[in-house]
C-alpha cells in the first residue's frame, strides 16, 4: 500500500438567488432545481468564503429573499489510477466559519469529461446528483472552522475515481439542499471553506495498491489482477525484469 496526496485541480461555487414579494418559497421549484445559478465564481487565487456551502431564507424591506449556494471540486487522479487502484480517499476541506450548517459531498458534472472544463459557469448549478453521495456528512457542530474537516469517500467515489480517473464533485448542505428538507423562512445556514491556502490546500489523500506498476503485453498495471496466479500487488518483477 502507498499513501499520495493531490490537490484540487479546479474549485468554484455557484450560487442562485430570488427575491420576490410574496411570503413565501416553494424550496424546491424556486430554488434548489434551478436548472441555472444567479452568479458563478472560478477560483484561482486564496480565498475566504463565509458563505461557500450556503442556504437561506430571510425576510427584507417587504421582500422575501432565498439563496442556495454550493461549491464544486474537480481532482485529476489519473496520475495513480493509470497504475494502480485507489483502495481509500479522504477527501479534506480546510474550514472556514459555520452557522448551523452541515456538508455532504455529492456526485458532480460540473467540470466535464475529464475536467474538460476549466471554469464554473451559471448552468453548473443543476450539475450534480443529490441522490449519489460520496461520504456521510458533517454536521455543523463538527465543522473544524480553523483546520481540514474530512470526509471518508465511499465505494462510489473509489469506483467513480478508479474507473474515470477523476473525482467531480460537490460540496452542499445537507438539511436542506441534499435531503430536500423545505426551507422554513428566516432560517440561515452557511458552511465556510478557505480555498487555495497555500499550505492546506483542498485535497484528496488517496490509499492505493502497489507492486508491480508497469505495461505487460499493452495491458496497464491498474487492470492486472494477476500473473500467473499472483496477485500484482506481490510481483516485483516479471522474468526478471
Amino acid at each position: 500500500m502507498a499513501v499520495s496526496s493531490i490537490d484540487a485541480t479546479y474549485q468554484g461555487t455557484v450560487e442562485y438567488v430570488d427575491v420576490t414579494s410574496k411570503n413565501y418559497f416553494d424550496w424546491n421549484a424556486d430554488i434548489r432545481s434551478q436548472p441555472t445559478g444567479s452568479g458563478a465564481t472560478t477560483i484561482t487565487s486564496n480565498s475566504s468564503d463565509s458563505t461557500a456551502v450556503n442556504v437561506y431564507s430571510i425576510a427584507a424591506k417587504g421582500n422575501y429573499y432565498a439563496s442556495c449556494q454550493r461549491t464544486f471540486l474537480f481532482f485529476d487522479v489519473s496520475s495513480i489510477t493509470s497504475l494502480y487502484t485507489i483502495t481509500a480517499t479522504t477527501l479534506q476541506v480546510l474550514g472556514y466559519i459555520n452557522n448551523s450548517g452541515g456538508a455532504i459531498p455529492v456526485k458532480s458534472t460540473a467540470w466535464g469529461v475529464s475536467g474538460t472544463k476549466t471554469s464554473i459557469y451559471v448552468e453548473d448549478f443543476s450539475q450534480l446528483d443529490f441522490t449519489t453521495t460520496y461520504a456521510s456528512a458533517i454536521a455543523a457542530a463538527s465543522w473544524n472552522t480553523s483546520g481540514y474537516n474530512n470526509f471518508a469517500l465511499n465505494a462510489t467515489a473509489l469506483s467513480d475515481m478508479n474507473s474515470n480517473g477523476y473525482l467531480n464533485v460537490a460540496i452542499i448542505n445537507n438539511t436542506y439542499d441534499q435531503a430536500n428538507t423545505t426551507l422554513p423562512n428566516e432560517t440561515t445556514q452557511y458552511t465556510g471553506i478557505e480555498f487555495l491556502d497555500g499550505t492546506s490546500d483542498i485535497k484528496v489523500v488517496l490509499t492505493y495498491t502497489t507492486g508491480y506498476g508497469n505495461i505487460v503485453n499493452g495491458v496497464t498495471a491498474a487492470n492486472i489482477d494477476n500473473v500467473i496466479g499472483v496477485a500484482s500487488a506481490d510481483i516485483d518483477n516479471i522474468i526478471g525484469v
